[in-house]
């Protein structure tokens, strides 16, 4: 409608200036004759003092088409243009001039102005001088187009005045042969105006090619990332309908399926059978580069579920390689640009690489890489967290030499104290060498071993000698290529800052999984995954979770957590507002007959019975936390735990016998008394 009031506006001007002009030539005070009188008064300075006063009009932003159709009225057809296209030219390259000298001290925060920059840097990707052309073509702002072409380093200034001056030959022919017609007869100024008027519908056939270009290449979700968290996005999204394209560097899966969960739990599993089968037997033959082999079909097996070309089959595009943004709708794959309404980032995480003297000059190994078939004997971990502790131990399942360095006083120090200790003291009794309290300080290779400078705290020196050296102290997230400073979106070292929707501080974009600076874990990426869809499709305001996120990790024994994680001694258990029910595993009975008494279930409730986290230890109790989980999200008292009938003899049996302790915690013994005086009971 302003479109429609914008228009009919202009029209009226111009009507109304055409008839004044007549009127006024009628009257004989305004007269063709009499302009070109008073131009030709300054006889060789006449064309060129037009000249200075269009380029003077023409940088101040106003419009330069009544000046344009004015050459056309006074000067031939030949000099007009001449005029009018050396004048355009001019002013354009100086507005780009002054625009490109000031580019480092400017910050757009028009957004008409950074509009027209995104789409001068859109259409000159690839040929600047066509890119401008066709701009120009669509008629945005004849000077603030320049302006805005000054801002964008990529664009030759070349390929702008030639671009800007051969598209002026042609637009501004129109404009004088508007005002020409003026001193002709009425139906040679009618013929002109409908020239003009065709003229004019140049910007919508632009746009009506481009558009049929660019409807392969737009989608309502584009989803940037292909391990866990983006394939829920858009799986989920295709299979609801939105029309979807999924963009990955390297392959589907992501970090979980080739370098993280998939690979390491096989591993896990065949350094538990060979250590299985090793107590049975002294002749079991293996070799590791063969376990690693059948690591790989495993890894396959997975990844054959998630090739492109089953992905394709959803209904989903996908595409291999890098990817950045160019605008908050328009991100570019491999030189092709694409459009979408929405955008999902999930690029996910890598390995972070400490600095340590002399590690750059060795081929040191990440989850990347540490899959990959080969054989050693020994091997010295950098780092005792989770992955850490799980990869350690399976290697030394398969008998490697293992040793771990941890700067902390002990591993897996961000769980509950007891479980890390019962495992620290498994992995002593297994003979995994332990360096705690310590860091490395260098390292260098000699006669194709690695040495490892080690120094504790009181700052001895100790050096190793191992095979291989596996970094495993943390997580990065993959921002850089993104260009995400282009579009202005917030982040730092750990990720991309998101509010409660999974949204970015740019409202169409999202970012989930890894990237998204919270907790790294593959079901918690799943989690935001499937929050992002129901805000970007249902446009529901659900928040993700924030409180229940169960982690485990797969050592032997294992460690589940979920919630809060509360000491013996601390402040709220001391004040009773907080009570621990705890059981060990040498008083379950299926421990007992699995002979796997390491272990214990620990759960922390309030007073009135709600829990508020958990700490499980032992035997598959990843397979148990889900059961708290679930109690925890829904608000489940553990009264209602405790009287669920559990199948016995069971590792969940036992959990359900933690439960029961809620009631001996609050059954006082005054509590006692009075029952035992209202029930006329006998007992001590």
């Amino acid at each position: 409608m302003k479109k429609i009031i914008k228009r009919g506006i202009l029209i009226v001007i111009v009507l109304v200036l055409v008839g004044l002009f007549f009127y006024l030539n009628s009257l004989d005070l305004l007269t063709v004759e009499k302009i070109q009188t008073f131009i030709n008064s300054f006889g060789f300075y006449g064309p060129l003092l037009f000249m200075l006063i269009y380029i003077v009009i023409s940088l101040t932003g106003f419009s330069s088409a009544a000046l344009t159709a004015t050459a056309g009225l006074i000067f031939d057809l030949k000099t007009a243009m001449t005029i009018v296209v050396i004048s355009a030219t001019i002013s354009a390259y100086i507005a780009f001039l002054i625009a490109r000298y000031f580019s480092k001290y400017v910050n757009i925060r028009n957004k008409n102005i950074q509009n027209i920059i995104n789409q001068i840097e859109t259409k000159s990707e690839k040929n600047g001088f066509l890119g401008i052309a066709i701009l120009r073509l669509m008629f945005l702002p004849y000077i603030y187009l320049s302006y805005a072409a000054g801002l964008v380093k990529k664009l030759a200034a070349r390929d702008f005045v030639l671009a800007t001056f051969f598209t002026n030959i042609f637009g501004s022919f129109f404009f004088i042969y508007l005002g020409f017609s003026l001193t002709k007869s009425i139906p040679f100024f009618i013929g002109a105006v409908i020239l003009l008027i065709l003229f004019l519908q140049t910007p919508k056939i632009i746009k009506k090619l481009n558009k049929d270009k660019k409807m392969n290449n737009q989608y309502d979700i584009a989803v940037i990332g292909a391990g866990s968290a983006g394939l829920t996005v858009a799986i989920g999204a295709a299979g609801i309908g939105a029309k979807v394209v999924l963009v990955e560097k390297e392959k589907i899966g992501g970090d979980c399926t080739h370098y993280g969960c998939v690979p390491s739990k096989s591993l896990i599993r065949f350094s538990k059978e060979i250590k299985n089968a090793k107590k049975h037997s002294k002749n079991v033959e293996f070799t590791l580069n063969q376990i690693l082999k059948n690591v790989e079909k495993t890894v396959s097996e997975i990844y054959s579920h998630e090739t492109p070309e089953k992905i394709k089959e959803k209904g989903i595009d996908v595409l291999i390689g890098d990817c950045n943004f160019i605008s908050r709708n328009k991100i570019k794959v491999n030189k092709k640009l694409l459009y979408a309404k929405k955008i999902v980032i999930a690029t996910g995480s890598r390995a972070r690489i400490p600095e340590i003297e002399g590690l750059n000059s060795i081929n040191y190994l990440t989850n990347k890489n540490i899959f990959t078939p080969r054989n050693f004997k020994s091997i010295v971990v950098i780092g005792g967290g989770p992955i850490g502790c799980e990869l350690g131990q399976a290697f030394f399942n398969l008998g490697i030499k293992t040793t771990i360095i941890h700067l902390n006083n002990h591993i897996l120090n961000k769980e509950n104290l007891e479980a890390s200790k019962l495992l620290q003291k498994t992995f002593q009794k297994e003979n995994i060498e332990l360096f705690l309290n310590s860091k490395t300080t260098k390292i260098e290779e000699k006669d194709g071993s690695k040495i490892i400078q080690v120094e504790d705290e009181q700052k001895n020196i100790t050096k190793l000698k191992s095979d291989e050296v596996l970094i495993s102290t943390g997580r990065l997230a993959n921002v850089e290529k993104l260009d995400l400073d282009k579009i202005g979106i917030k982040y730092d070292s750990r990720g991309i800052f998101i509010n409660d929707f999974c949204q970015t501080n740019i409202k169409n974009i999202y970012a989930v999984g890894d990237i998204a600076r919270g907790l790294q874990f593959t079901h918690f990426a799943n989690h935001q995954a499937k929050i992002a869809i129901t805000n970007i499709i249902f446009r529901l305001p659900f928040k993700y979770e924030k409180r229940v996120i169960p982690r485990v990790t797969y050592t032997q024994p294992e460690i589940a957590s979920v919630g809060l994680d509360f000491l013996e001694n601390s402040k709220e258990v001391v004040e009773g507002k907080v009570l621990i029910l705890k059981k060990y595993f040498d008083e379950i009975d299926r421990a007992i007959t699995d002979n796997s008494k390491e272990g214990f279930f620990k759960i922390f409730v309030d007073r009135k019975g709600y829990i508020l986290g958990a700490c499980l230890v032992g035997n598959n109790v990843g397979e148990l936390i889900g059961e708290i989980s679930l109690a925890m999200k829904n608000k489940i008292k553990i009264t209602n735990l405790a009287d669920t009938i559990h199948p016995y003899p069971t590792y969940s049996y036992g959990l359900r016998n933690c439960a029961d302790q809620f009631r001996s915690h609050n059954f006082t013994a005054n509590k006692k008394k009075w029952i035992k005086k209202i029930f006329n009971l006998k007992g001590k």
